[in-house]
């Protein structure tokens, strides 16, 4: 294990490919998420519609309303 650097409890995933069986670790989603540039640009209008459509699908087009 301390070769590969792995620790008690880490979380593998084990494939066949062929005829043989590989373990890779699972990526950390929040290590991934720091190491990965982030670049987004949205007017205020495309940020607020963004919100609005995301209100209506996740509440319903009435209650989404009723918070604008």
């Amino acid at each position: 294990m301390e070769e590969l650097g792995l620790r008690e409890g880490e979380r593998l995933v084990l494939t066949v490919e062929g005829e043989s069986i590989v373990l890779r670790r699972l990526p950390d989603f929040f290590a991934e998420a720091r190491r990965t540039p982030k670049r987004l640009r949205l007017a205020p209008e495309e940020l607020e519609r963004a919100s609005v459509e995301a209100q209506e699908e996740l509440l319903g087009a009435r209650d989404a309303q009723g918070a604008a």
